[in-house]
């Protein structure tokens, strides 16, 4: 806030107008959330490290080929989609990257 005349103190608003927008602002304050929202990359990379670090039922890690298919499919489908995060992902775009030629889609290894 201003403050007034240099006294370091803040000034109060005058107008209806003024005293509105204030208002406004510290509401604006209070509703903007503390945490950043993920990511899909953001939550693509914690997937994928949960994934090394989980056990299947029978107490055995997850084998290399599982691994390197969640590696290589998922930033696949991030570059078809084209979408920054989660809530904009429908099925549209699952179905976009279902029917892409092999061929057309973006190599993972040409974008880390």
């Amino acid at each position: 806030m201003r403050t007034a005349s240099g006294s370091g103190r803040p000034s109060v608003p005058t107008s209806a107008a003024q005293f509105q927008k204030a208002n406004h602002l510290a509401q604006e304050k209070k509703a903007t959330p503390a945490a950043k929202v993920p990511t899909l990359v953001d939550q693509q990379l914690g997937f994928l490290e949960q994934k090394r670090l989980s056990r299947k039922p029978d107490g055995f890690k997850l084998d290399k080929e599982t691994l390197s298919s969640y590696e290589k499919l998922i930033p696949d489908f991030l570059l078809v989609a084209q979408k920054r995060f989660a809530k904009e992902v429908d099925g549209m775009d699952l179905r976009r990257w279902m029917e892409a030629p092999r061929g057309q889609r973006i190599s993972t290894e040409d974008h880390l």
